[in-house]
């Protein structure tokens, strides 16, 4: 297992070690189907089992990691199909999310932030900060239009989908040809959203997702024995 970073007392123990396993799991940085066992985490986070415990509980909830009583903690494996359902839950919320942000009372503030969050990510391509730094602005970008929907549950639901879809992202190395096109579908998003016509932006949006789906079966299609993909 990677070696992970030593936490320290001024933050809470079951929260930051939560933040670290999960990045590193949304990160590949430790593989799908990898064994964490508590006392490797104990050893390399610094703390005690039991916050290492919970923060394991609360990514098998998100179905980050899978717990088998007796036998241990597991990275969720990744497959074609999961990927294939993950994108069709994720297409019906974002499609609603930016059905009911197009609806928005109040939208002029949760525009700019959209627009400077795209700005983001285009200087992220050009300074080539690479794929953690883009897909940081992507979540940020989905993240305001669940804001702008007035959707809390929304947006929850739309993260957790999120922290698992960003693995094949990663995964696929879809943007290494696919991040100049984001950022352009982005801006189609925004421009349908200015126009407070829900027709629209749910079009806009439904383009994207499944573009993206496009993109990482391309990537992903060599990788997995359940790669149907007719």
């Amino acid at each position: 297992m990677q070696k992970l970073p030593r936490l320290d007392d001024r933050t809470s123990k079951v929260q930051k070690a939560y933040t670290v396993i999960k990045n590193s799991i949304i990160n590949m940085d430790i593989k799908p189907g990898e064994a964490l066992p508590e006392e490797k985490l104990v050893e390399q986070l610094g703390i005690s089992r039991t916050p290492i415990r919970a923060a394991l509980n609360k990514l098998a909830y998100e179905e980050l990691v899978v717990i088998y009583p007796g036998k241990g903690t597991y990275v969720a494996e990744v497959s074609y199909k999961s990927m294939v359902n993950t994108l069709q839950i994720r297409e019906v919320l974002e499609n609603l999310s930016v059905k009911l942000a197009a609806q928005s009372t109040n939208p002029q503030q949760y525009l700019k932030e959209l627009a400077e969050t795209i700005d983001c990510q285009k200087r992220s391509v050009e300074k080539k900060h690479g794929v953690l730094e883009f897909l940081e602005y992507d979540n940020k970008f989905h993240a305001i239009i669940c804001e702008m929907a007035d959707n809390i549950i929304l947006k929850k639901e739309i993260e957790n989908l999120k922290n698992k879809f960003n693995r094949f992202v990663i995964l696929s190395k879809s943007l290494n040809t696919r991040a100049g096109k984001v950022i352009e579908e982005h801006r189609m998003i925004l421009q349908a959203l200015k126009t407070k016509d829900p027709v629209s932006s749910v079009a806009a949006m439904t383009m994207h997702i499944r573009n993206v789906k496009l993109g990482i079966e391309d990537g992903i299609k060599n990788i997995f024995n359940d790669n149907k993909l007719d």
